[in-house]
């Protein structure tokens, strides 16, 4: 099965390998994959490198799942924020995997390193309002109360990764559970 059907913006036009070429490379323009994919430059980020990096073939997680986290994070990212949004996520996702991809980091690296440099590198500023920590602190904003002015931004993207995680293992786990017919509602 291929990685990126799971994504619903692809036409019969575009392959996988133009993708992974322009996503593989230094020169790569992520608003030119923001454009390409409709809207949605980290899950074509992820999808390619799920696929480059075999993270499959781990056996940890499936395409579905990975898609699904993704499509979680991308939508998280605030659209209004003209520097901290999905296509900032894309192209630090696309940088770290670039680094990654070469031959002398690679053999330093497991594909579970790997693949947590790609989960880091796609939420590190999921959800990011636009201003820093300090700012946050002085007005006293919500996220800085909740978080007792301490690493504010850093603890608001963990807990929602914590929230989407734990999203989906309730998801997971209602799934396996109406596997067995006798535990399933009509």
């Amino acid at each position: 099965m291929s990685t990126f059907e799971h994504l619903d913006f692809f036409g019969d036009t575009l392959r996988e390998s133009d993708f992974q070429t322009q996503i593989m490379s230094w020169s790569c323009d992520v608003h030119d994959i923001e454009l390409v994919s409709n809207g949605h430059p980290l899950q074509l980020v992820a999808a390619t490198l799920f696929k480059v990096f075999s993270f499959d073939d781990t056996g940890c997680i499936d395409t579905a799942t990975f898609m699904l986290f993704m499509s979680r994070i991308e939508d998280a990212y605030q659209p209004n924020n003209a520097y901290h949004n999905r296509a900032h996520g894309a192209d630090v996702t696309q940088t770290v995997a670039m680094f990654l991809h070469d031959p002398t980091v690679s053999a330093l690296c497991t594909q579970l390193d790997k693949f947590a440099a790609v989960i880091a590198a796609a939420i590190h500023d999921v959800g990011h309002p636009g201003v820093n920590n300090s700012f946050n602190v002085n007005t006293k904003s919500e996220l800085a109360l909740v978080y007792n002015d301490i690493s504010v931004l850093e603890n608001m993207v963990r807990w929602f990764v914590l929230l989407v995680l734990l999203d989906l293992f309730v998801l997971f786990c209602f799934v396996l559970l109406c596997s067995f017919s006798s535990f399933c509602f009509p």
